[in-house]
């Protein structure tokens, strides 16, 4: 028989339970660590000065991943014109790109945002879906691209559907990795 565990009240020491398969013991000093934690969180966010961005208007970029690509010349300064052009047209979670009308964004609709010919649109969207900057999907007649949320996302969760699409993806700021390997702990 091992040695009984009890619980005891930390002000008062008296025993209040026994410890039970699966408990844990949580040392005082990490209770007040922990409450000094939620305490500084609570303070910062009665503050007038600070706007909590977890809005969907915002958009998170991975600048370690874009500077990445930028300093392996991955891509072309058209591409990283089309890439930030669209960036605030994407939909929330689902890294879709829109249209001004909130819509899956046609060709045209992305012409019209990057202001960009038809023809070199269309190229650079090929070669961004082949650096899987992008990608790209056919619903019936239409195409729709998304963004690589390891790039940019919008909100604060990533549809799981886009690993699948993007988890190719060698992501440069972790060492050329491929993000399913990250996601993975691999």
């Amino acid at each position: 028989m091992g040695t009984k565990l009890y619980i005891t009240d930390p002000d008062t020491g008296e025993i209040i339970d026994e410890m039970a398969d699966g408990d844990r013991i949580i040392r005082k000093k990490s209770l007040e660590a922990w409450e000094g934690i939620r305490r500084r969180k609570e303070k910062m966010l009665e503050r007038t000065d600070l706007m909590d961005m977890r809005y969907k208007e915002f958009n998170r970029m991975n600048t370690d991943e874009l500077r990445a690509l930028n300093k392996a010349r991955k891509l072309t300064p058209d591409e990283n014109a089309l890439l930030f052009a669209v960036t605030p047209f994407m939909g929330n979670r689902s890294c879709a790109v829109l249209n001004r009308d909130g819509e899956e964004a046609t060709l045209e609709d992305i012409c019209d945002i990057c202001g960009f010919s038809r023809s070199k649109t269309s190229v650079l969207l090929k070669m961004m879906v082949k650096k899987r900057l992008l990608a790209r999907t056919v619903s019936g007649r239409s195409v729709i691209y998304f963004m690589n949320p390891w790039i940019c996302t919008r909100g604060t969760l990533i549809n799981a559907t886009l690993l699948k699409m993007f988890g190719k993806y060698p992501v440069l700021s972790r060492g050329g990795k491929t993000w399913e390997e990250l996601v993975n702990g691999k």
